[in-house]
């Protein structure tokens, strides 16, 4: 029969009700264990969203590093250019020789690129002279008149918007330069360069694995971007990032991108032509590691706590049989022990 107190000899519950040993055991091992996990997660969380913010960091230096290199080859060009002013072909009115002078240049290992070529127009934008074409053959108007006009007036470099080559038929972006600098002037000479040769200066940057950099000009069309090149050259750019943009020399948006990516963006102004250069991380990139430490987290401490209850279940099971015992013991002194009365026998 059960023990008057409620126990069985081999139950490890204290009489008054309490738990077994193993339960204690049990609990003392997740008071101690989960407070030092939600402690490393807590590390672990706090540790990823700082690498995420460092990638962001790092996407704005790029779009400024981006930005830096636009200028240092639209310099390159102004270069090549005043180069040329100087040749006495121009002040001998010699345009044939002066036509295979601005082809020479253009091999320079500095400013040559597939492409590349330079002009000479009047004032209304009417091409004289083209390395696009023999010395000779009739040349249209300049597609960037306008620029042209500008130039010839100021008498300071321009730097066009992405344009169609009247003579190239594909995009082209140009600088121009007076031949003139202390006033207006008659005549002026530009050099176009292929929107597409833009991937390069963009590209030689390091530009992380995942990450697209895109290049716009002061009206908001894309010039050319390191990913779909062909179907963004020339289109504008989104109403919102324009807005956003126009007026800051560089800052961050987010936005989800044409394929339905979200983005985050950074973005750099470039002093010398006013275009803007925008770097694109995926959102699920700056997100990685905060899911790997979240994953590591979850599944390193629920390895660690269950081996830790699985000992803390052995050993309770260790200790609780012989305990277990003892109540027995203990139980049956309590019937039977020294207070008991004495047996009778007979004489």
């Amino acid at each position: 029969m059960p023990a008057e107190g409620g126990g069985t000899p081999g139950d490890d519950r204290s009489r008054a009700g309490g738990l077994s040993l193993r339960t204690g055991l049990v609990m003392l091992v997740m008071a101690a264990m989960l407070p030092m996990l939600g402690f490393a997660g807590w590390t672990v969380i706090r540790m990823a969203e700082t690498q995420s913010a460092a990638i962001e960091r790092s996407g704005q230096e790029l779009a400024r590093t981006l930005a830096v290199a636009v200028d240092r080859e639209l310099m390159a060009m102004e270069t090549a250019l005043q180069v040329l002013t100087t040749s006495p072909h121009l002040d001998n009115g010699d345009l044939a020789a002066f036509h295979r002078q601005a082809t020479e240049v253009l091999r320079h290992k500095g400013i040559r690129r597939e492409g590349v070529h330079i002009l000479l127009a009047d004032a209304q934008g009417q091409q004289l002279m083209s390395t696009r074409r023999p010395f000779g053959d009739p040349l249209p108007r300049a597609a960037v008149a306008g620029v042209i006009r500008r130039t010839a007036e100021s008498g300071q470099t321009q730097i066009s918007e992405i344009f169609n080559g009247a003579i190239a038929q594909h995009p082209l972006v140009a600088v121009a330069l007076p031949m003139n600098r202390n006033g207006p002037s008659d005549r002026v000479l530009a050099m176009s360069l292929p929107a597409v040769t833009l991937i390069d200066v963009l590209r030689r940057q390091g530009l992380p694995e995942g990450w697209v950099a895109a290049l716009w000009d002061r009206q908001g069309i894309f010039i050319t971007r390191t990913a779909s090149h062909d179907s963004f050259t020339g289109t504008p750019i989104p109403a919102e990032v324009f807005r956003r943009t126009a007026s800051a020399s560089f800052g961050t948006f987010s936005i989800i991108g044409r394929d339905g990516t979200p983005l985050f963006n950074a973005f750099a102004r470039s002093e010398l032509s006013g275009w803007t250069v925008s770097v694109g991380v995926p959102q699920d990139l700056i997100a990685e590691p905060l899911r790997r430490s979240v994953t590591l987290v979850l599944t390193g401490g629920g390895v660690l706590l269950v081996l830790s209850l699985a000992m803390a279940l052995a050993v309770g099971r260790r200790i609780a049989d012989p305990v277990a015992a003892l109540a027995g013991s203990a139980l049956a002194l309590g019937r039977d022990g020294p207070h008991a009365a004495p047996v009778m026998t007979a004489p």
